[in-house]
Parts: C-alpha cells; structure tokens; sequence
C-alpha cells in the first residue's frame, strides 16, 4: 500500500490531510462516509511500521478505558490500518501553541492518564511510550492515552522508545515518562501551587513508581482539576474488564523494581509530598493568609 496516496485506501473512509507523520507510519483526517464523521485513519510506511500497527491493533482490541483512545475499525491481517476517533489534538501541540498550562489543568491530564495506566499495567503490560506527542485531546479536552506500538509485556524489552521521557524500562518508567509530560505542561510557572506539584512531579520522574502513588501524591494539590478546552466532537469510550492481549499471566517477581524496593520508594515520595505542602502552608500563614482545605479527587478507575 502506497501510504502517501490516499486514493489507495478505499475500506469506507474517503482521506483528507494527513495528520501526522513518523518513520514508520501515517496518520490522516478522514471521513467515515457512511456516518459523515471525522476519523484518523493510520497506515504503516515499511514492515516495520506495519509490525508495530499490528502490535498496536492487539494490544488496543483488549483495553477498555476512558481515557485510552479507543478503536472504531481495524485489521492486522496483510496490509495492516487502524481507525480511531479523531482528535483535534496532541498535548505536545497544545502546549507549543498555549504555552504553561495552569496547575488544575496539569492535574487533571496527569490524574486521567495515571488511571489509564492502571489499566495498562492490569493488562500486565508496559506502554514504553508515554509522551507529550501520545496524549491526544478530544473536543472536551478529554485526555486520551494513544501508539501502543512500543506497547510489550512486563519482564520483555521495547521494540522502540523516547528516550527523552521514557528512560526506564518496566511499570516504573509509564510513570516516571507521566512525570516529565507533566512538567513539560507546568513548564516555568510561577507560584506556590506550581511549585509544590513541580517537587513531587520531579521525584517521580527520577524514581519512578506505580500510577496509583502518583495519584495519591497530588491529589491532595488538585483544588479543581479539570481539562483544557479545544475544539471537535467528543467521541465515546467504554470500559471493560482486564484481558490479556499477549497471553497468559507472567510469573511473579519480574518487574524491574522488587516490592521492598517500591516500598521504600513510597515513603519517600509520600515524606516528599507532605513536606512541600507543609513548606507551602507556613509559606501561606506568613504572607497572612489562609490555606485552602485539601482536596481528595475521585478518579476513574
């Protein structure tokens, strides 16, 4: 298949523009023409690309999360070509053409993406790719955890990664990549509120840990977390219990960091945690005014 000839795809989708490019694959705008509806359509540029559609393909048909981009039709047999609901947008752009987002903004992303990461690692997988780029935003400004490509099982090595915000490899390095993508969005802001999130958010993208610690970290900083706003109908997504894409179940004890380890780790970050809101409360009381009341979030598990 001829990906930079849109003519040559013709399975019920008419393509537009194409949306995005990498070494290995495509992705256009394009419209279903039995509903109308706006669709990207990803093609494979070369055997390798095609191997990693194919990867992606599976692992997608066996997860189910709101906050995981979800498929409206594919096939991985031949020619390999996914079809997903559109997004207006990646974090990666909404950040070059915004700037810093605001704190319950960053909040809101990294709580979405952390309990989509629950799921991955339910699944007894590793994404091995979370970055900027792989968080789409749908028109409501739902956050969306996309390519699993890169996607393998815990205890094996990645085909392929970002260096930049996935460094480790296991559970560990989902999270600590979900860190850095939440400092890419802090950015330089300025304040107490940014600056006890950016502590925390350093930590982890140092250590590492498991998506629920990271919750329990920053919840008590989310005063009102909430999405950014963008353009383009939301779609649907459902959720459905855990499968396994790759087979069954890996013997324990595979995970790159031993659960004594973890736990050390925990009691770090949570001691981390405590202190910057210790820090930033006395700061408050001295400028004489008062602390807000901390506030436990709800997140979709």
């Amino acid at each position: 298949m001829n990906t930079d000839d849109p003519t040559t795809f013709a399975v019920g989708y008419t393509l537009d523009a194409v949306a995005a490019r990498t070494e290995h694959s495509i992705v256009f705008v394009a419209e279903q023409r039995s509903t109308s509806r706006r669709v990207a359509v990803k093609l494979a540029h070369d055997a390798d690309g095609a191997d990693a559609l194919r990867r992606e393909i599976q692992v997608l048909r066996g997860l189910h999360h709101p906050h995981i981009v979800r498929i409206v039709e594919a096939t991985a047999t031949g020619d390999p070509w996914l079809v997903m609901p559109f997004a207006p947008t990646s974090l990666e752009d909404a950040v070059a053409t915004h700037g810093a987002f605001d704190v319950d903004e960053v909040l809101g992303v990294l709580l979405a993406i952390a309990s989509a990461l629950q799921v991955v690692h339910r699944h007894r997988l590793v994404h091995a790719d979370v970055k900027p780029a792989n968080i789409l935003l749908e028109a409501d400004g739902r956050p969306l955890l996309a390519d699993f490509g890169a996607a393998h099982p815990i205890g094996t090595s990645p085909t392929h990664f970002t260096p930049t915000y996935f460094a480790d490899d296991g559970i560990e390095g989902d999270v600590a990549a979900l860190a850095r993508c939440a400092l890419h969005m802090l950015a330089d802001a300025a304040g107490t509120r940014p600056a006890q999130l950016r502590a925390v958010l350093r930590e982890f993208a140092r250590l590492g840990d498991r998506p629920e610690t990271l919750i329990e970290a920053v919840a008590t900083l989310a005063a009102e977390p909430r999405w950014p706003v963008v353009t383009v109908a939301p779609s649907i997504a459902v959720a459905g219990p855990p499968t396994h894409p790759f087979g069954p179940r890996p013997p324990q004890g595979i995970d790159a960091v031993t659960a004594p380890q973890r736990r050390s780790r925990r009691r770090i970050v949570a001691l981390i945690a405590a202190a910057v809101v210790l820090i930033g409360a006395m700061h408050i009381t001295r400028d004489h005014r008062t602390p807000e009341e901390p506030t436990t979030v709800e997140v979709e598990r």
